[in-house]
């Protein structure tokens, strides 16, 4: 098989996906014939070609981190989600080691977006096993790595010396293993990849020599520089770290995660944890939210102006009233995702009692919670 048909196994594997229900467990009858044997044929191609190039010291490390989520999603359609999740997480892990370079700030964007899904599936799978803590994981590391990814984007003003000397370094091996990554990848993905094994396996070796001290110069800033540290990095938190914050400032957490055809609520306190598929596609999302920030800035530059009290209704019992009943305290942290970074989440109304959030908690949890106003934060 071509590379051209390995592309297009994944296009159609991505095409069937975006039509499907958000569940996990779909049968493989719900896939074409065709696209399911397309699919399996690159997957069997990928797993032939690997095994012929591991006497030659080419491992898993080296492959491109989007043919084991066409692995990942070939098995998931078969109904093999342990060889699924798998596959996924090793993925995942190589996808935290791609320094190829990205220039600009969209093509960072555009870089991560293509990958959620890789991220997003396997998480979706450890819910439906009710795995939170390694779901939390996963949903956060992809956070984390678009986090370090803006920091990165950013001018950096460096007060001492060294700080810029560490930073420096760690830039130019940053650099020089995306250039050797890219020529690998490209390697790897062209049509005459067996005439190029030699070369694949010259280039890994310094791959894994640039990684080494990409690592040292790392422990360098963590010794050294730490506050630097913190801006080279994001380290993900953890489920646990979360309910112990929880716990210590008495208050209730709501984390969203938006995906394409659904919204994934999170109630998190001191005592449990309890998730909700919410169907709210993105791009109605996107509309609604947009709807909402008009009319309120409509209201500001013309005060008789209406505001749009139905999208606010309509958001409130997407984003809140699906763990109204689980909120305990008078204090509640959002922890928003994509547009709901920019939502007045304040002024989302509940319909039942026309009080804004944060205005009043009537009704909501025990006694006194009741009779108290939220404090939120976003």
């Amino acid at each position: 098989m071509s590379i051209r048909h390995l592309q297009t196994a994944r296009y159609l594997n991505q095409r069937h996906r975006r039509t499907c229900s958000w569940r996990r467990d779909l049968p493989v009858s719900a896939v074409d014939a065709a696209t399911l044997q397309l699919i399996e044929s690159a997957v069997n191609e990928l797993r032939d070609w690997r095994a012929r190039l591991q006497p030659h010291g080419l491992t898993v490390q080296d492959v491109n981190p989007s043919d084991l989520c066409l692995e990942g999603n070939y098995e998931e359609l078969k109904g093999n989600n342990d060889a699924a999740l798998a596959a996924y997480l090793r993925a995942q892990d190589l996808f935290e080691k791609d320094r190829r370079k990205l220039g600009s700030e969209q093509e960072r964007v555009a870089f991560m977006e293509n990958k959620l899904d890789c991220y997003f599936r396997p998480a979706l799978m450890l819910l439906d096993r009710k795995r939170y803590q390694n779901a939390f994981a996963i949903f956060e590391r992809s956070r984390s790595r678009a986090m370090a990814d803006l920091l990165l984007s950013r001018p950096l003003n460096l007060p001492t010396k060294r700080e810029q000397t560490l930073f420096s370094e760690l830039q130019t091996l940053k650099t020089n293993i995306a250039a050797q990554q890219q020529k690998l990848f490209n390697l790897l993905g062209s049509e005459n990849r067996e005439q190029n094994t030699k070369q694949i396996i010259e280039l890994r070796g310094q791959i894994i020599s640039m990684q080494a001290q990409f690592e040292q110069v790392q422990g360098r800033i963590a010794k050294e520089a730490p506050k630097l540290k913190e801006l080279t990095t994001s380290e993900p938190t953890t489920l646990a770290s979360v309910q112990q914050a929880a716990a210590e400032g008495d208050y209730d957490v709501l984390y969203y995660v938006v995906m394409e055809y659904a919204l994934i609520l999170w109630h998190i306190d001191s005592t449990g944890v309890e998730v909700k598929n919410i169907i709210l596609p993105h791009i109605q999302l996107i509309k609604k939210a947009a709807a909402l920030h008009d009319s309120l800035v409509a209201r500001r530059d013309a005060p008789e102006a209406g505001f749009d009290e139905k999208t606010s209704r309509q958001l409130f019992l997407f984003l809140i009233q699906p763990m109204l009943a689980s909120i305990k305290s008078h204090h509640l942290v959002l922890i928003p995702h994509e547009e709901l970074n920019s939502m007045p989440f304040q002024a989302l109304q509940d319909p039942s009692t026309g009080k804004y959030l944060g205005e009043s908690a009537s009704g909501v949890g025990g006694e006194f919670a009741a009779k108290r106003p939220w404090v939120v934060e976003s």
